[in-house]
């Protein structure tokens, strides 16, 4: 049985509060479709199939022309976001005090590996005032597998050593591929089953894993 020595989030989804960010993701999405004059998809097509890799996954084969870059998007989509922006609905409940727990526990690192643009990214760490906390911070992760696999590198622990909480099915996917611990957290975009058939060691809520976070001195698996 090993301590953990290293936690790694996702963001959207995992840390951030769902109420506001599905709809605002999927406003966002029919923003960056009607730029470019082609009909949106429904919610569901969009958070069914879009991964961190959005251009292959989702955004080229439903019609956006191939000339359109990841970064034409991303561009679109962050004026729109920002544009509705609300500091006080980014986190989940318990998110900040359970991520100030972990950072005060002895040979823990905290890391983020996030899809999530830098620019929105930054944004929401710095307002939620969570940025000092994180050693390792990786945003437009494209492989989230790559970097997982950096993070580890970075902080100097194993795979075994390390948990990743992510409500993505490619995450999950991506973190056991590692041989990572993964936390499938369900009250994100993917549901339950979907966390459990990926893979995940365990899947619960946020709110559950503040619940281990608080009671258990030391994390081991």
């Amino acid at each position: 049985m090993k301590e953990v020595g290293a936690v790694i989030f996702d963001w959207n989804g995992t840390l951030t509060s769902m109420d506001a960010e599905r709809e605002l993701s999927y406003k966002a999405v029919v923003e960056i479709f009607n730029h470019y004059n082609v009909p949106a998809p429904s919610a569901e097509a969009y958070f069914s199939n879009v991964t961190s890799d959005y251009m292959n996954a989702f955004y080229w084969p439903h019609g956006i022309p191939q000339t359109a870059t990841r970064g034409d998007l991303n561009k679109i989509r962050t004026a729109y976001i920002l544009s509705k922006w609300d500091p006080a609905s980014i986190l989940k409940p318990n998110a900040k005090d359970m991520v100030r727990v972990l950072y005060d526990r002895p040979n823990t690192v905290l890391g983020i590996v996030s899809g999530e643009h830098a620019p929105l990214l930054e944004k929401g760490l710095n307002d939620s005032d969570l940025w000092q906390y994180f050693q390792y911070i990786k945003s437009d992760a494209v492989s989230k597998v790559k970097w997982l696999a950096d993070a580890l590198e970075k902080i100097g622990v194993t795979a075994r050593q390390a948990i990743y909480l992510d409500d993505s099915i490619e995450g999950i996917k991506s973190a056991r591929s590692l041989d990572m611990w993964a936390v499938g957290i369900s009250d994100g975009f993917a549901n339950e089953n979907d966390l459990i058939a990926a893979g995940a060691d365990v899947v619960m809520p946020l709110s559950s894993v503040w619940t281990l976070v608080r009671n258990v001195k030391n994390l081991h698996f």
